[in-house]
């Protein structure tokens, strides 16, 4: 079952494998895109109007998005080598790609020498900060409903949203006023003046974060499984990271006239990656990956399912079995097989039955 689950994915959504020799297409695509990518370049920094966004200057404050690029470059790597690319991994690459892109143009900002380079670099931030909500949800939805999160009318709604917010962004003064007039100065090099609908980015993070930490929260109190519980409870509190400190950064600091931890949301953004990735190496989710796949398909049969451990103990139970026996998934956790057993039952013989002796190290459903 793990090896068709990974079959399907890598087919279907797999980034660059980075285990696998990339095709002829794929290298024209890249050269392709690689050219495109150097020709406006050299075409800003040949045109008089736009020289100046190459005017740079030290400022310490890029240290931070400086080891923010660092650590989402390393965190790539690491994914990258990954055997097999399930649909939560793919989720969780391409929001460590997002993080990566954000740093890297913050990291320009910071050293912005003018107004002129601090508004060219820093609408490059548009696309990743508009777009890494999105990917933090789908990861969470993922890893809890697989069959949901490739549903097209989850992805269509959520991508438009984020175009929309990007456009208006970049082309209005709704979101940003993202003129030379509407950059204030600050400690770390500047800040773009909000506009009166500056509000709905926050409100499009904060929504996607608070969606994804309730799937993980329903799937950690639906699971009996100790490592699906703690990897679960790991990613909660990685998307409750950038969820708390920008409700601090945002809105209550900045009401008692604290501005100043603006230059530490990119830091504080990348440790939910890091924690994110320990969560996956720590307890393996590529290993776990038949484990989900089962649960999710014991989920929605209409037959009573439970799992038990070698003492009896019960280890799961499908809604099939909380329907028919009329016990919720924590109160069956707290029972053993035999209480639902008449007296006539033999532990010993009943062992023998499920493990073949009278205790092993495996579990058995049926």
């Amino acid at each position: 079952m793990r090896q068709s689950k990974t079959e399907s994915a890598v087919s279907a959504l797999s980034l660059a494998g980075i285990g696998e020799k990339l095709g002829t297409t794929q290298w024209i695509a890249i050269v392709f895109a690689v050219a495109i990518s150097a020709v406006l370049f050299g075409a800003s920094g040949s045109d008089g109007a736009y020289f100046q966004a190459f005017e740079f200057h030290y400022n310490p404050y890029a240290w931070l998005a400086l080891i923010a690029v660092v650590v989402n470059l390393t965190l790539l790597i690491l994914i990258g080598k990954l055997k097999a690319k399930s649909d939560e991994i793919v989720w969780f690459s391409m929001f460590i790609t997002c993080l990566f892109a954000w740093a890297t143009a913050e990291f320009f900002v910071r050293i912005s020498a003018g107004p002129t380079t601090f508004l060219f670099w820093n609408s490059f931030m548009a696309v990743p900060v508009m777009v890494m909500p999105i990917t933090l949800y789908m990861f969470a939805l993922s890893y809890t409903n697989p069959k949901q999160a490739r549903h097209i009318w989850t992805i269509i709604p959520l991508f438009g949203a984020a175009a929309c917010l990007i456009m208006f962004d970049l082309r209005t003064g709704l979101i940003d006023r993202s003129t030379e007039a509407g950059v204030i100065p600050t400690p770390w090099n500047g800040l773009v003046q909000p506009g009166p609908y500056h509000n709905v980015i926050g409100l499009w993070i904060f929504a996607l974060a608070v969606l994804g930490i309730v799937l993980l929260a329903q799937f950690r109190r639906r699971t009996l499984e100790p490592m699906l519980r703690k990897q679960a409870g790991l990613f909660i509190v990685a998307l409750m990271l950038p969820l708390v400190f920008g409700i601090l950064s945002e809105t209550i600091l900045p009401a008692i006239g604290v501005t100043y931890l603006e230059p530490f949301e990119v830091v504080t953004t990348a440790v939910t990656g890091v924690i994110i990735a320990f969560g996956v190496m720590r307890y393996r989710l590529l290993a776990l990956d038949s484990l989900l796949v089962a649960e999710n398909i014991l989920e929605t049969i209409n037959e009573a399912v439970i799992g038990v451990d070698p003492e009896l103990g019960i280890t799961y139970a499908n809604h099939g079995a909380q329907r028919l026996l009329g016990y919720s998934q924590k109160q069956f956790s707290k029972l053993r097989f035999t209480d639902f057993l008449s007296q006539g039952w033999d532990e010993k013989a009943l062992k023998q039955v499920l493990f073949g002796t009278e205790g092993t190290t495996k579990k058995n459903e049926f």
